[in-house]
């Protein structure tokens, strides 16, 4: 069995992933010939599950993957082998924001650092994320949407207007407000202006985190910190 280093990790690669690298015949992403062997692959799963040894202490990394064949033409259950999880959703959603680099994506998920790595090399071995080093010495990565991903925020976009509809009390107010930049219009909840009547995408608008939720944000920020410290 090969060894080799990822990301400051030891991730192993067995006669499982070769058998399903051979058989793919390098359609994978992450079974290029410029990218090798990063993954061991777990056969029994519905899904491929990557998994990576000796990183954070000895304890296992796992990165579900989209399966090559599967059993469905229905776009929903694909889509969900994807984004089907709590962690990679919220994952999706710091991207969205602006964040980036690990250190602030796990403060603002409070996912463990093996949850985030694993839906991190999901998302990346899914097209939706691409990794681009920031720094040599250490090297550390951050994490930038495709054009797969930026796709994908409608979605988020459409769960926010149902979670402040529904899950929410009023005096809890807008988490962040979308502001129209053509004519500086709070557009709410919709997909059109309802000032000018125009209809809005991700580009024509101006986030606006609110002060509450600014606050909280800040919080988990001053949390983790104290936390690194003790």
């Amino acid at each position: 069995m090969a060894i080799y280093h990822y990301e400051n990790h030891m991730i192993k690669r067995d006669a499982g992933f070769e058998a399903r690298r051979k058989a793919s015949r390098g359609r994978h992403a992450l079974w290029s010939e410029a990218r090798p062997a990063v993954f061991s692959v777990c056969t029994n799963a519905r899904s491929m599950c990557y998994y990576e040894i000796n990183s954070f202490g000895g304890r296992k990394i796992v990165a579900r993957v989209a399966v090559e064949n599967p059993d469905t033409v229905c776009p929903v259950a694909r889509s969900l082998d994807i984004v089907g999880d709590k962690w990679t959703v919220l994952v999706l959603r710091e991207l969205y924001m602006g964040v980036s680099r690990f250190e602030e994506l796990q403060i603002q998920t409070e996912a463990t650092p093996q949850m985030l790595a694993g839906r991190l090399k999901a998302l990346e071995a899914n097209g939706m994320i691409e990794r681009h080093p920031y720094n040599e010495k250490p090297l550390r990565y951050e994490y930038r949407l495709t054009r797969k991903g930026w796709a994908f925020y409608p979605v988020i976009y459409a769960l926010r207007a149902w979670g402040e509809g529904w899950c929410k009390d009023e005096s809890e107010g807008v988490a962040v407000r979308f502001i129209h930049r053509e004519c500086g219009a709070d557009v709410g909840l919709a997909n059109v202006c309802p000032n000018c009547g125009a209809p809005v995408a991700r580009d024509d608008l101006q986030p606006v985190v609110s002060s509450h939720y600014a606050k909280e944000r800040e919080e988990r920020r001053a949390a983790f910190k104290d936390r690194q410290q003790g």
